[in-house]
């Protein structure tokens, strides 16, 4: 398969440049490093003259046979291709300074995730959230919570989520510096995947006024829509 270059929503690559022949398989999936398009009719014709029949996309088919008898067919009526991109983005340049993070409707993040509001039978005071993720350089994870008291007749809808506060926003002893410089990251620093390894992510905040209900929400940016961030395993505790 043959393939140009696209550019991801936020990202800095060059669009319409000729990616040369890659091995596919037709019956699988195939998944790219980087992000490729299928341009338009006119944007061929005047991006992608140097390539034959100026075309964004061509298949390359070899076909063999051990039969002098038997020769190989392509259906052509039947030939079709399913192309898919990820939905992710970078639009926010610090989290703990946005407010439209915060706002429930609001968010700019086109990859979010927000769970269920968590009824309690008893009240907690902490808020822990692990998962593993595979996560390559250029994508980024934040996790938020949102907590309501018992007895409360405030709406869910209604109150702000707050950021976990990030390792680089604790001192020595595990306390946080400054609530407001709270960014989302996780407990501790964790370095991008390598090759397919799945590495653990811990959030958590302590000393929290008293409540029955909570609400967690992750955030998945990134700059290579080709290079999302994937989750599994994900847990949210609250403790007394």
């Amino acid at each position: 398969m043959r393939t140009i270059s696209a550019t991801s929503i936020d990202g800095t690559e060059s669009s319409f440049v000729d990616q040369g022949f890659e091995s596919i398989s037709i019956d699988e999936q195939n998944h790219f490093e980087t992000p490729r398009m299928v341009a338009s009719k006119i944007n061929e014709d005047r991006q992608l003259s140097d390539l034959p029949g100026n075309k964004s996309m061509t298949f390359e088919v070899l076909m063999s046979s051990s039969d002098p008898n038997v020769s190989p067919v392509v259906d052509l009526d039947r030939v079709s291709a399913i192309l898919t991109t990820n939905r992710i983005n970078s639009p926010v340049s610090n989290f703990a300074s946005d407010p439209k993070v915060n706002q429930t409707g609001q968010d700019p993040c086109a990859s979010s995730y927000v769970s269920n509001l968590i009824q309690l039978d008893n009240p907690a005071t902490s808020i822990k959230v692990d998962f593993a993720s595979y996560r390559r350089n250029s994508a980024d994870i934040r996790v938020f919570f949102k907590i309501l008291s018992e007895g409360s007749t405030e709406d869910s809808m209604d109150k702000d989520f707050e950021l976990f506060p990030g390792f680089d926003n604790r001192d020595q002893f595990g306390e946080i510096i400054n609530k407001s410089s709270n960014n989302g990251k996780p407990d501790d620093n964790v370095s991008p995947s390598v090759s397919t390894e799945f590495k653990d992510y811990t959030f958590s905040i302590d000393e929290l006024p008293p409540f029955t209900k909570f609400q967690i929400k992750i955030d998945m940016v990134g700059t290579n829509q080709a290079q999302p961030p994937f989750i599994k395993d994900l847990r949210a505790i609250a403790l007394a």
